[in-house]
């Protein structure tokens, strides 16, 4: 009886044990492919690329900045007054040296050019800047 009992607990132990690996060795595999992780560097150099824009008094410079997917772009108001970014269904006032942010996804841009301006300046030439989107 106590014999018989060891090898039940041993196939028990075997089984979890044979469990445990299969779901470490499946959470790595995932891992390896997820990007931005560890398992991955390529994938995760990806999402470090930051453009900076320059918000002057009436001009974006540069007026045309190409990035890809999963870059971040960065607007720096150097103007002594108020400006926006403005972009499809997003728009953020920018107060003189405020910096704002936003990565660049599929959900907002589509590969090729953008366009944004600032709606308080459009008249004074901040219209038409761009933002390309390589993929």
């Amino acid at each position: 009886m106590v014999r018989s009992m060891r090898y039940v607990l041993a196939i028990i132990g075997v089984g979890a044990g044979f469990i445990l690996l299969m779901l470490y060795l499946l959470y790595g595999v995932q891992g390896y492919f997820r990007p931005g992780s560890k398992a991955n560097p390529a994938a995760a150099n990806v999402f470090e690329k930051t453009k900076t824009i320059e918000v002057t008094d009436y001009e974006f410079k540069p007026k045309t900045a190409t990035v890809k997917f999963g870059d971040k772009v960065t607007w720096k108001n150097a103007s002594t007054q108020s400006h926006t970014v403005t972009f499809r269904f997003i728009s953020k006032n920018l107060y003189p040296g405020e910096v704002w942010s936003w990565t660049i996804d599929r959900d907002t841009f589509s590969p090729g050019e953008n366009l944004y301006g600032c709606d308080f300046h459009r008249g004074k030439g901040m219209d038409g800047a761009s933002l390309v989107v390589a993929e």
